[in-house]
Protein backbone atom coordinates (compact mmCIF):
# COMPACT_ATOMS: atom_id res chain seq x y z
CA UNK A 1 0.00 0.00 0.00
CA UNK A 2 2.76 2.35 0.72
CA UNK A 3 4.37 1.41 -2.37
CA UNK A 4 1.67 2.07 -4.49
CA UNK A 5 0.64 5.58 -2.69
CA UNK A 6 4.89 6.44 -3.39
CA UNK A 7 4.46 6.03 -6.88
CA UNK A 8 1.60 7.82 -7.12
CA UNK A 9 2.97 10.91 -5.42
CA UNK A 10 6.06 10.50 -7.47
CA UNK A 11 3.68 10.25 -10.89
CA UNK A 12 1.80 13.18 -9.61
CA UNK A 13 5.27 15.31 -9.06
CA UNK A 14 6.50 14.52 -12.31
CA UNK A 15 3.19 15.10 -14.03
CA UNK A 16 3.13 18.96 -12.25
CA UNK A 17 6.85 19.59 -13.19
CA UNK A 18 6.29 18.77 -16.62
CA UNK A 19 3.27 21.16 -16.66
CA UNK A 20 5.00 23.79 -14.46
CA UNK A 21 7.73 23.83 -17.01
CA UNK A 22 6.12 23.59 -20.98
CA UNK A 23 3.77 26.65 -19.34
CA UNK A 24 6.96 28.69 -18.15
CA UNK A 25 8.51 27.69 -21.30
CA UNK A 26 8.95 30.79 -24.06
CA UNK A 27 7.58 30.34 -26.37
CA UNK A 28 10.18 31.94 -29.31
CA UNK A 29 7.63 33.54 -31.60
CA UNK A 30 5.88 35.25 -28.89
CA UNK A 31 8.71 36.37 -27.19
CA UNK A 32 9.37 38.76 -29.30
CA UNK A 33 9.53 42.20 -28.63
CA UNK A 34 10.11 45.26 -30.62
CA UNK A 35 11.30 48.53 -29.09
CA UNK A 36 13.25 51.62 -30.12
CA UNK A 37 16.87 52.25 -29.33
CA UNK A 38 19.84 53.57 -30.49
CA UNK A 39 22.90 52.74 -32.26
CA UNK A 40 26.21 55.64 -32.70
CA UNK A 41 23.18 58.56 -32.12
CA UNK A 42 20.72 57.38 -34.65
CA UNK A 43 17.35 55.45 -34.14
CA UNK A 44 16.70 52.21 -34.51
CA UNK A 45 13.87 50.08 -34.33
CA UNK A 46 15.05 46.51 -32.65
CA UNK A 47 13.18 42.89 -32.52
CA UNK A 48 14.26 41.75 -28.85
CA UNK A 49 14.47 38.24 -29.88
CA UNK A 50 16.21 34.81 -27.99
CA UNK A 51 19.00 35.05 -29.72
CA UNK A 52 19.42 39.17 -29.09
CA UNK A 53 18.20 42.79 -30.05
CA UNK A 54 18.65 42.20 -33.94
CA UNK A 55 18.19 45.79 -35.63
CA UNK A 56 15.78 45.94 -38.19
CA UNK A 57 15.78 49.72 -39.30
CA UNK A 58 18.20 52.20 -38.59
CA UNK A 59 15.97 56.25 -38.75
CA UNK A 60 18.15 58.53 -40.63
CA UNK A 61 16.17 60.35 -42.85
CA UNK A 62 14.26 63.55 -42.21
CA UNK A 63 12.01 63.62 -45.43
CA UNK A 64 8.89 63.67 -43.45
CA UNK A 65 10.37 65.55 -40.55
CA UNK A 66 8.84 68.70 -40.91
CA UNK A 67 5.05 67.41 -41.14
CA UNK A 68 6.02 65.83 -37.36
CA UNK A 69 7.13 62.64 -38.24
CA UNK A 70 11.16 62.61 -37.79
CA UNK A 71 13.49 59.73 -37.38
CA UNK A 72 12.49 59.20 -33.55
CA UNK A 73 8.83 59.71 -34.12
CA UNK A 74 8.96 56.85 -37.01
CA UNK A 75 11.21 54.75 -34.72
CA UNK A 76 8.96 54.99 -31.74
CA UNK A 77 5.60 54.45 -33.80
CA UNK A 78 7.12 51.80 -36.70
CA UNK A 79 8.10 49.29 -33.27
CA UNK A 80 4.51 50.07 -31.71
CA UNK A 81 3.17 48.47 -34.99
CA UNK A 82 5.19 46.02 -35.13
CA UNK A 83 4.26 44.91 -32.06
CA UNK A 84 1.47 45.04 -32.03
CA UNK A 85 0.87 42.97 -35.67
CA UNK A 86 3.52 40.42 -33.81
CA UNK A 87 1.26 40.44 -31.09
CA UNK A 88 -2.42 40.14 -33.76
CA UNK A 89 -0.46 37.54 -35.92
CA UNK A 90 -0.02 39.29 -38.83
CA UNK A 91 3.53 40.04 -38.70
CA UNK A 92 4.14 36.93 -40.96
CA UNK A 93 5.38 39.02 -44.18
CA UNK A 94 6.14 42.76 -44.83
CA UNK A 95 5.13 43.67 -48.51
CA UNK A 96 3.81 47.09 -50.35
CA UNK A 97 0.63 48.12 -51.11
CA UNK A 98 -1.92 51.63 -51.67
CA UNK A 99 -3.68 52.86 -48.30
CA UNK A 100 -5.49 55.87 -48.63
CA UNK A 101 -4.41 56.25 -52.33
CA UNK A 102 -0.86 56.82 -50.73
CA UNK A 103 1.85 54.42 -51.32
CA UNK A 104 2.69 52.09 -48.15
CA UNK A 105 4.78 49.62 -46.83
CA UNK A 106 2.65 47.06 -44.51
CA UNK A 107 2.21 43.63 -42.98
CA UNK A 108 0.74 40.50 -44.42
CA UNK A 109 -0.23 37.09 -42.36
CA UNK A 110 -0.02 35.30 -45.82
CA UNK A 111 2.24 34.97 -48.87
CA UNK A 112 0.73 37.05 -51.93
CA UNK A 113 -2.15 38.36 -49.50
CA UNK A 114 -3.20 41.91 -48.53
CA UNK A 115 -1.68 44.83 -46.91
CA UNK A 116 -3.53 44.26 -43.25
CA UNK A 117 -1.55 47.03 -41.38
CA UNK A 118 0.09 50.23 -42.44
CA UNK A 119 4.21 49.80 -41.45
CA UNK A 120 5.00 53.35 -43.01
CA UNK A 121 3.95 55.30 -45.69
CA UNK A 122 6.08 56.18 -49.23
CA UNK A 123 6.83 59.57 -50.62
CA UNK A 124 5.01 59.76 -53.80
CA UNK A 125 8.33 59.07 -56.04
CA UNK A 126 9.69 55.98 -54.34
CA UNK A 127 9.29 52.02 -55.95
CA UNK A 128 7.94 50.36 -53.03
CA UNK A 129 9.82 46.92 -54.08
CA UNK A 130 13.18 48.85 -53.97
CA UNK A 131 12.70 50.44 -50.86
CA UNK A 132 11.47 47.69 -49.23
CA UNK A 133 14.62 46.14 -49.97
CA UNK A 134 16.74 48.76 -48.81
CA UNK A 135 14.68 49.19 -45.80
CA UNK A 136 15.13 45.80 -44.90
CA UNK A 137 18.56 45.71 -45.98
CA UNK A 138 18.34 42.84 -48.67
CA UNK A 139 20.73 42.88 -51.14
CA UNK A 140 19.55 42.47 -55.07
CA UNK A 141 19.91 39.21 -56.36
CA UNK A 142 21.10 37.32 -52.63
CA UNK A 143 19.06 34.45 -51.47
CA UNK A 144 16.96 35.43 -48.62
CA UNK A 145 13.75 36.23 -47.48
CA UNK A 146 12.11 38.43 -50.13
CA UNK A 147 9.98 36.40 -52.58
CA UNK A 148 7.60 37.56 -55.59
CA UNK A 149 4.20 37.65 -55.68
CA UNK A 150 1.74 39.29 -58.01
CA UNK A 151 4.16 41.44 -58.84
CA UNK A 152 4.55 42.77 -55.36
CA UNK A 153 7.62 42.01 -52.98
CA UNK A 154 6.93 39.82 -49.89
CA UNK A 155 9.46 39.39 -46.75
CA UNK A 156 9.33 36.27 -44.90
CA UNK A 157 9.71 38.46 -41.32
CA UNK A 158 10.72 35.83 -39.46
CA UNK A 159 13.01 34.19 -41.87
CA UNK A 160 14.96 38.04 -42.04
CA UNK A 161 15.16 38.43 -38.02
CA UNK A 162 16.42 34.58 -37.67
CA UNK A 163 19.22 35.61 -40.10
CA UNK A 164 20.13 38.94 -39.88
CA UNK A 165 23.08 39.67 -37.29
CA UNK A 166 22.36 40.61 -33.52
CA UNK A 167 23.76 43.87 -31.98
CA UNK A 168 26.08 43.53 -29.36
CA UNK A 169 26.45 46.96 -28.69
CA UNK A 170 25.04 48.79 -25.78
CA UNK A 171 21.47 50.00 -26.67
CA UNK A 172 20.63 53.21 -24.57
CA UNK A 173 16.89 54.26 -24.73
CA UNK A 174 16.41 57.20 -27.55
CA UNK A 175 15.05 60.37 -26.24
CA UNK A 176 13.39 62.38 -28.81
CA UNK A 177 15.33 64.98 -30.37
CA UNK A 178 13.70 68.42 -30.80
CA UNK A 179 15.65 69.77 -33.98
CA UNK A 180 17.10 67.35 -36.05
CA UNK A 181 19.72 67.48 -38.29
CA UNK A 182 19.63 67.39 -41.98
CA UNK A 183 21.26 63.58 -43.04
CA UNK A 184 21.03 61.74 -46.00
CA UNK A 185 19.99 58.12 -46.19
CA UNK A 186 23.06 55.28 -46.51
CA UNK A 187 22.37 51.89 -46.34
CA UNK A 188 24.65 49.87 -43.04
CA UNK A 189 24.81 46.32 -42.90
CA UNK A 190 21.87 46.76 -39.46
CA UNK A 191 19.17 48.18 -41.72
CA UNK A 192 18.49 51.40 -43.80
CA UNK A 193 19.24 54.69 -42.15
CA UNK A 194 16.18 55.78 -43.64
Amino acid sequence: MKKKSLTLLLSSGVIMLSAVSLHNAPATANSTRFFCGSNQGVPVTYASTPRGNVPVVRWKSNYFSRSGYTPQRRCDEVASRLQTYHSNGKLEYITAGIMNGQPVVCVSSSLGGRCQGLLLTLRPKDRASRVIQQLFDIRSGASGPIQQSSSRPYINFQELLDNRPVDTSPLPEVTPSTSPGSQNQQPTNEGLLW
